[in-house]
């Protein structure tokens, strides 16, 4: 019987199945008259202490190709699996006997600590706990605020450099107490400053070699023909398709000096085309591996690579078109 009326008369025994956020699953069962269609799964975890989580399979991860009773997974992880999601779709098996694939979605129910035991390991990736409030990151978010307006105020009106200003900022949020060094600490990524302190280096390498002049007079003889706009159309293609392959911060830098050699003999505004570079460079949505958020969600989605070029064709000519078309009315 679908879809259920208000006026459905229901009977013990009836199965429901409801669609709805999936965080909401903890008020369905705190509702008496409610039993999990897994009890027998999780009768053993219905402790106050008990939580949700969901997990995604990743392709090196020891679970892919087993399943659930055969990794012995209720012993080994201290949790209990609920639901299991592929590609969107959840899976109406009993869940013992599916073979884990990677991608797949699990909900497991376990204790409060399961994401301090797990979440760096290669088993699965701990992707959020359900049916948690969220809460400020830190007791002095007053604290937190007055210093985010005062850098903005401060770097506003040029009393100090923003990058001075923000390293204030930082430095204030830790004597304050707002951050401990350990949590600022692990704030850094230090693969992404890695990637651009090297792109850095290899921006200034451009410039310095001439690589940039050449690349820029080639850019304007074969562009050129179409005045203002098409050097400026070339330089977003040449940054688009760049960010593709490496981060966008080194496309940004990798190109600026590229674009800001074209703007001279091209007539255009150098601030123009560094906007137009900038803008570019966040333009990924081609591949899975132009940008991390892309990458993170191709596994646990259960996406392809030709699912990104047909959503993120479209996206991406409008944003070339739209760069192209409204940075010469502003510069």
């Amino acid at each position: 019987m679908a879809p259920a009326r208000p006026n459905t008369v229901l009977r013990g025994g009836d199965r429901l199945r409801f669609v709805g956020r999936i965080d909401q699953v903890l008020d369905l069962q705190a509702m008496k008259g409610l039993e999990h269609a897994n009890q027998e799964h999780i009768s053993e975890l219905t402790l106050p202490g008990a939580a949700y989580f969901t997990v995604a399979i990743g392709y090196d991860s020891p679970l892919a190709g087993q399943s659930l009773r055969e990794a012995g997974f209720r012993s080994r992880y201290q949790a209990a699996v609920v639901a299991i999601h592929r590609a969107g779709v959840r899976l109406d098996v009993k869940l013992g006997d599916v073979v884990l694939r990677p991608g797949d979605a699990l909900i497991v129910l376990t204790d409060s600590g399961f994401k301090r035991r797990w979440e760096n390991r290669a088993d699965f990736l701990v992707i959020s706990q359900l049916g948690d409030e969220i809460e400020p990151v830190a007791p002095g978010r007053w604290r937190t605020l007055a210093i985010l307006v005062t850098l903005v105020v401060v770097a506003a009106t040029g009393l100090l450099p923003i990058l001075h200003a923000a390293l204030a900022a930082a430095t204030l949020m830790i004597a304050l107490k707002v951050l401990t060094p350990e949590e600022a600490r692990q704030a850094l990524d230090l693969d992404v400053l890695g990637v651009i302190a090297a792109a850095f280096g290899l921006a200034t390498a451009v410039e310095a070699s001439g690589l940039a002049a050449v690349v820029s007079n080639g850019l304007i003889e074969t562009m050129g023909t179409f005045g203002q706009i098409g050097v400026l159309a070339g330089v977003v293609l040449a940054t688009v398709a760049l960010t593709e392959l490496v981060t966008n911060n080194a496309a940004a830098l990798l190109m600026f000096p590229i674009a800001i050699s074209s703007a001279p003999a091209a007539g255009v505004d150098p601030r123009g085309m560094a906007v137009a570079v900038a803008i570019a460079a966040s333009a990924s949505f081609l591949t899975p591996l132009g940008y991390q958020t892309n990458t993170m969600v191709y596994g646990p989605g259960g996406y392809r690579i030709g699912d990104y070029i047909k959503v993120g064709l479209p996206i991406t000519v409008i944003a070339v078109v739209g760069v192209v078309a409204l940075v010469p009315l502003f510069y």
